[in-house]
Order: structure tokens, then sequence, then C-alpha cells
């Protein structure tokens, strides 16, 4: 339930963000940054990945995500 929580937000950020959104605003304007251990914002690029992965999202050659139709 929680991880269909973090995929419907990262999918209203980018439909937000016609032109797409990086790893980075993700984790930024989401709130999903950590400092653990020195790495932060892998959560995000796990979620970006599933979204990539279920053909909900894709990756243009700006390294920017943008939301396909659903």
């Amino acid at each position: 339930m929680g991880l269909n929580i973090l995929n419907s937000a990262v999918m209203e950020l980018a439909k937000a963000n016609p032109d797409g959104i990086k790893n980075s605003d993700a984790a930024k304007y989401l709130g999903l940054q950590s400092d653990y251990g020195g790495f932060k914002d892998y959560l995000s690029y796990s979620i970006l990945g599933i979204l990539m992965k279920e053909a909900r999202m894709e990756r243009n050659e700006k390294k920017r995500h943008i939301a396909k139709s659903e």
C-alpha cells in the first residue's frame, strides 16, 4: 500500500511538470531525501525505476522522467 502511494505521488509530480522531473526533484519535493550513510535519493531512484519498468514513465535524453498517459 505504501509503495502505491509513493508511486502515485511521483506520477502526480511528473504530470504537473510536462518537461519532466529529475530524480533530485522527486526526492526534494516529495521529502524523500536521506543522509543515511552518505547515500541520498536512492528511494526516489527506485520508484522511478519501477514506474519505467511498468511503462508508466520514460526517461528522455536530458535525463528527465516524463509521465506517460495512463
